[in-house]
């Protein structure tokens, strides 16, 4: 599949090792090149944190930098919360401010609308395989090989399930609209 899911976490070195991460930003960045040398249309999504402890504005700008540079699909964000037993519960403290774990966070998201967006138009005037996923009267919804959200509208019933050719039309909102063919 066209598709995998590499979550960094971060894009700066020492929070890496605060999270106790066994990689660098260094070799993140080689193993997506690799990727796309390998297979030049392939999907990458991530997860990041904001707001992980001790996080410094140029840790975070670190973040958002490898975030333009990698170009990501989709990332998932999240805002740093601690976790029961976790290595980080145990030993750090959390002392990003809640109001600037939010700002980071919508930092980040504003960019990822972007470069998302940017994605999706890739697709316009292509088709796409979809695995039909669920149906609400005559509107289908289902998910490219590429991991994109691909909706649809066919009188046919009985296509929960199957594999559908789609020719997308238009990129909106997250997700790619087209026509069944």
């Amino acid at each position: 599949m066209p598709h995998i899911h590499l979550p960094v976490q971060s894009g700066d070195n020492n929070c890496l090792k605060r999270m106790n991460r066994p990689y660098t930003r260094e070799r993140y960045l080689e193993i997506v090149k690799g990727l796309r040398e390998a297979r030049p249309d392939i999907a990458i999504t991530t997860d990041i944190i904001v707001g992980f402890c001790g996080e410094t504005e140029k840790e975070f700008q670190n973040s958002y930098n490898l975030y333009e540079e990698a170009e990501f699909d989709f990332t998932y964000l999240a805002q740093y919360s601690t976790r029961k037993n976790t290595y980080a519960a145990k030993h750090l403290k959390d002392d990003i401010p809640t109001k600037e774990k939010r700002r980071r966070w919508h930092e980040l998201n504003s960019i990822l609308k972007t470069t998302t967006q940017k994605k999706l138009e890739q697709f316009i005037g292509k088709t796409v395989e979809v695995l039909v996923e669920k149906n609400v009267g005559t509107r289908y919804t289902g998910t490219s090989s590429h991991n994109k959200v691909v909706q649809f509208a066919s009188p046919r019933k009985k296509l929960l399930g199957t594999l559908q050719k789609v020719k997308i039309t238009k990129a909106e909102n997250w997700v790619l609209l087209g026509d069944l063919r």
